[in-house]
């Protein structure tokens, strides 16, 4: 099963739309096709890092992955 992401445990550790993610676990994300890829090497229930930039400046927070449906 793929991992992701879920807009519910995203906003609940602190994001907010317009946040752009730029890391997960040390793993540099320049684009959608990189987060997938990064997403689909980790495992639900896996705890991640997830750096994301808003109003220019970086921060860190810790997310649980959830199980993606996506085929």
């Amino acid at each position: 099963a793929a991992c992701m992401l879920r807009a519910a445990k995203v906003m609940a550790a602190g994001l907010k739309g317009g946040d752009r993610i730029v890391k997960i676990d040390k793993e540099r994300i320049a684009d959608l096709q990189e987060y997938m890829e990064v997403l689909d090497e980790l495992r639900p229930g896996q705890v991640v890092e997830v750096a994301y930039i808003r109003d220019g400046a970086e921060h860190t927070v810790k997310v649980k992955l959830g199980i993606s449906h996506r085929n």
